[in-house]
């Protein structure tokens, strides 16, 4: 007759200063938080959505001007500067509008 031993072995990790462990929910959380910090530019839409700023300008800034000008997105302004948005009310923006901004980026 085999017998089986069941071990339980104690192991530890030791943690230089500077380095800590955080749970999954809590890294998701952060990486969240540093995403949506500041403003975006074209480059962050480019790489958050993969759209260009002629796709954005054509199919969201332009037909949602009144809707997003001063509250969600800046506007450039003397042909120096760019779009500006604010993260996360532009990102529920494009995803509560999402048919009708799908819609006319078919046309």
């Amino acid at each position: 007759m085999e017998t089986t031993l069941k071990i339980n072995p104690e192991i530890t990790i030791t943690l230089p200063e500077d380095k800590i462990i955080v749970d999954r929910s809590g890294y998701e959380q952060l990486k969240r938080d540093a995403d949506y910090r500041g403003l975006w530019d074209v480059t962050d839409l480019k790489n958050r959505y993969h759209r260009d700023k002629e796709w954005f300008k054509r199919n969201v800034f332009s037909p949602y001007e009144r809707e997003l000008r001063d509250r969600i997105v800046m506007y450039p302004h003397g042909g120096k500067s760019s779009y500006l948005c604010k993260p996360i009310p532009f990102d529920d923006f494009v995803q509560s509008h999402f048919p009708e901004i799908s819609k006319r980026a078919e046309k």
